[in-house]
């Protein structure tokens, strides 16, 4: 989960997409969507990200289905919480979302956060979501606190998150978060570091705090979810030596814990694999949607 940023240019295709609100019981939920077409995919963002994440992906399945790309609570242009920021309550949004907003059929592809937020979803809407993508899911969570983790990319990350928490409660604007990245990211292009301000000046900086102190997991319970998920599910891992957050065993535990499940792992990509290998992943997503 280092922080890797690899910017792409925003693809023609964005201009088809409309953001609306929806306002779910507890917040209002900004997302975008696009012209109405035969099937519905969801997109789900990770952690300090936004809807505008998954630009990179849109275009390859704008032809054939109906995007709704959502900001998480506390995140993008959608409305904050206070102390709601844990998993199961973004779960809720989601499922009200869905319930209200998409068709009976409904796909999800979720990355990191968002790949946890799908498992949720996908187990409690059984007859409603044919099939889920998990990009990079960190399901180190379910075992132990990040800060806690033997391994030196989860402690890289946890650092990582503890000085973006602070950087996004003492900065008062977008320049002064940029200002702070330029300092910690020196040889990245002026264009990295201003998307990840961006990210970060629209972040409610308690979504960090709930998980530097673990509490993001509270009433979150992985197996239990698992056992619940009937629908075929595709998995993407990283590198861990590269930032990815999903090892091995974590791997091997989604094979052995869910009904239909494949995993391909991209050995060059480390966390946010939707942006630095788009085409791969839109290839390989392409494929398992033909299949179910």
């Amino acid at each position: 989960m280092m922080v890797r940023m690899t910017v792409q240019p925003a693809p023609s295709f964005s201009n088809k997409l409309k953001e609306q609100i929806f306002n779910a019981e507890e917040v209002h939920i900004n997302y975008a969507v696009s012209e109405i077409n035969r099937q519905t995919l969801l997109l789900l963002h990770g952690i300090t990200s936004n809807w505008q994440s998954f630009l990179a992906l849109i275009p390859s399945f704008g032809e054939n289905y109906q995007i709704f790309a959502m900001d998480l609570r506390g995140h993008g242009r959608s409305g904050r919480v206070k102390h709601g920021y844990r998993l199961v309550d973004y779960s809720t949004d989601v499922l009200q979302f869905v319930q209200n907003k998409l068709r009976n059929s409904t796909i999800i592809l979720g990355h990191s956060f968002g790949a946890l937020i799908a498992i949720h979803v996908a187990a409690k809407l059984p007859q409603t979501i044919r099939g889920i993508i998990l990009l990079d899911p960190p399901l180190i969570y379910r075992t132990m606190a990040i800060k806690d983790s033997p391994w030196s990319v989860d402690k890289e990350a946890y650092q990582w998150f503890v000085t973006a928490h602070d950087i996004m409660k003492s900065s008062e604007s977008i320049g002064e978060v940029e200002n702070s990245l330029q300092h910690m990211f020196p040889t990245w292009s002026a264009k990295n570091r201003s998307v990840l301000a961006h990210r970060l000046s629209q972040t409610d900086p308690e979504v960090l705090g709930m998980l530097i102190d673990h509490q993001h997991m509270v009433n979150y319970d992985t197996d239990e979810l698992l056992n619940h998920v009937n629908c075929p599910v595709l998995v993407f891992q990283g590198n861990r030596s590269r930032g990815a957050a999903l090892t091995d065993e974590d791997a091997q535990y989604l094979q052995n814990n869910l009904k239909n499940c494949k995993v391909i792992l991209l050995e060059d990509a480390g966390h946010n694999v939707h942006e630095t290998h788009s085409q791969e992943v839109a290839e390989q997503v392409i494929s398992f949607l033909n299949t179910i």
